[in-house]
């Protein structure tokens, strides 16, 4: 008697298995983003520092723990917000084949139970870049307390250290301080650019994901399931090419997010970037976001595909 296969996926499955799947990329992650986040910023000392010597700085600083500074509302906020991701991909998916009328075949879908393996690539990309929408206004503030929590500590030593100074802000009081500079419209900055980031990184990411993982079923030719060597390197790869088209909005973002509020505007910011580095700022930090990228998408998908598996046995 054959494997059982999988069950259908739905949105409920596609909600609890992207929040696992946040759980294990935070916990790869986060070391990397703090470095790309101090380089985007500035507040490494040097426009032309290397990746090796921002992370270095940091761990002296601040020691091995130093590397995860600012991750409370990351591990807070990163699974609902993938989780909400996966239940918009998933709902983006069935949007997409119901306004085609048609998509790669019913004969996949046998296979898996699962809609994505109906649809072309294209359609696959589309259904993950709607998706990035509306998660984009979860991100954009959660990413401008975070990168304010990743930056401050530097900064403050800039301008001549913490001591007999004000003491780091926490997640709360970091709010609260951005409400007091322009309001509650000001917890939203950068949301613009977060679409602008997402909505083209997600189509390469899913698209890429699901096309690699086609590849390497195809080649395994079993059950439908692919191996978690397959899932980690397809996602691994995946994330690549998202953030390498990613990362010049991205380091917009983060400026706009960081800035004090007499520079917090579009044209100052990018002006600074320019003056400072030319056009290549805006891929300043590519380095780190790649080292990043592949381990913390294949740990990504690793657990969603694991927590997938797992809830097939249940329901």
């Amino acid at each position: 008697m054959g494997e059982q296969a999988p069950r259908p996926k739905s949105a409920l499955k596609s909600f609890l298995a992207g929040a696992f799947g946040g759980l294990t990329l935070v916990a790869v992650s986060h070391p990397f983003d703090l470095v790309k986040v101090r380089m985007q910023t500035g507040v490494t000392g040097t426009a032309r520092i290397s990746t090796l010597q921002a992370a270095r700085r940091i761990v002296a600083a601040d020691g091995f723990l130093g590397l995860y500074r600012g991750v409370t509302p990351v591990f807070l906020g990163t699974p609902p917000v993938l989780a909400t991701n996966f239940w918009a991909y998933f709902v983006c998916q069935q949007l997409v084949i119901g306004l085609s009328g048609s998509g790669r075949g019913p004969a996949a879908a046998k296979d898996t139970g699962a809609i994505v393996d109906q649809l072309s690539l294209n359609q696959i990309g589309l259904a993950g870049a709607l998706a990035a929408i509306p998660v984009s206004f979860l991100l954009g503030p959660a990413e401008q307390v975070k990168i304010r929590l990743q930056v401050q500590q530097t900064a403050m030593r800039a301008h001549g250290g913490s001591a007999g100074g004000p003491a780091p802000q926490g997640f709360v009081e970091v709010i609260r301080q951005i409400v007091r500079e322009g309001g509650v419209r000001a917890v939203f900055r950068g949301t613009g650019f977060t679409i602008l980031r997402d909505f083209p990184g997600s189509y390469f990411y899913f698209l890429t994901y699901e096309g690699l993982k086609r590849w390497f079923r195809e080649r395994q030719g079993h059950d439908g399931h692919v191996n978690s060597a397959a899932i980690m390197l397809s996602g691994g790869i995946a994330g690549m090419i998202n953030w390498t088209i990613a990362i010049p909005m991205d380091t917009i973002k983060s400026r706009l997010q960081s800035a004090p509020p007499g520079e917090a505007s579009v044209g100052k910011v990018v002006s600074k970037l320019f003056a400072e580095s030319g056009p290549a700022g805006l891929f300043r930090g590519l380095g780190p976001t790649l080292l990043r990228a592949f381990p913390a998408s294949a740990a990504f998908f690793f657990g969603v595909e694991t927590s997938s598996r797992i809830m097939d046995q249940f329901f």
